[in-house]
């Protein structure tokens, strides 16, 4: 019987150690941050955009159109994405306005990640610079990839703008957490839940969904079930041969431009 009470309790233990580490080490799981690359902060120094938070920087680029009328493109990185290095790629899209900051954390940004501060971040930012008159919501795109995804939710239902992309999306961090680990009651504890799904009512702007064909960081299912909540019409795309980290291929360059010029048309047609 002793033994029986014996192994139970060591159970128990091993049990509550676990729990307590993931607990305590969820930020590192779903944050990466990494500072910058010096090289590229200073080609792109005339670029430069900051923010004062609070007690937090944020730092980043706006890109300004060759074309006046260009609707802008706002970019949320995935979570081991540090936008400098990422900013070629992005602009390879086109002749838009863009607008690339770095989380808190990351790059030269100050503090730390969470999902309430990024959120929070993400609408000072936009209405800052509209205030200022560098860019129009009415006359921008959200883009957001994998943990961007959530943020970009956040953005859009909380901001009229021109339309949504979300690249290899999920229906909460909360969902893939409690699957990955089913034996740990992660939704009793999760910091970070990022329930884009939460959003989906209040989203009524033409909205593309790029998937990957295979992806093994946000499986398909967890992108699905957001799909399958979604209320306003929106176009899923799969890009056959690609992987959650290989994704920009020539069919994504064409499916957003084709996307965004789509879109652009039809917006300028409802207004007349």
């Amino acid at each position: 019987m002793s033994t029986l009470s014996g192994f139970i309790i060591l159970v128990v233990v091993a049990y509550s150690a676990l729990t307590a580490l993931l607990y305590f080490g969820q930020d590192s799981l779903l944050f990466y941050p990494r500072s910058s690359n010096p090289k590229i902060e200073s080609r792109y120094r005339d670029y430069t955009i900051s923010f004062e938070i609070q007690d937090v920087e944020l730092h980043g680029w706006f890109f300004p159109a060759t074309n006046p009328k260009a609707p802008a493109l706002v970019y949320y990185g995935g979570n081991g994405q540090e936008l400098s290095e990422s900013i070629d790629d992005i602009r390879a899209l086109g002749d838009y306005s863009y607008v690339i900051v770095n989380y808190r954390g990351y790059g030269r940004s100050t503090g730390s990640p969470s999902e309430k501060a990024l959120k929070s971040d993400a609408l000072v930012i936009l209405d800052s610079l509209e205030s200022q008159g560098r860019m129009s919501l009415a006359n921008s795109f959200i883009l957001g990839r994998s943990l961007g995804s959530g943020i970009a939710t956040h953005v859009a239902a909380n901001r009229k703008t021109k339309g949504l992309i979300l690249v290899s999306p999920f229906d909460s961090i909360e969902a893939i957490a409690s699957d990955l680990y089913f034996f740990l009651p992660v939704r009793w504890f999760i910091r970070h839940p990022f329930r884009s799904i939460d959003y989906v009512d209040r989203i009524d702007v033409p909205t593309l969904v790029i998937k990957a064909q295979t992806d093994q960081v946000i499986p398909l299912r967890y992108s699905d079930a957001l799909i399958k909540a979604w209320k306003y019409p929106l176009e899923v795309v799969q890009l056959e041969g690609t992987s959650h980290n290989y994704i920009q291929t020539e069919d994504y360059f064409k499916t957003i431009n084709r996307f965004i010029q789509r879109s652009s048309i039809q917006k300028s047609g409802d207004s007349l």
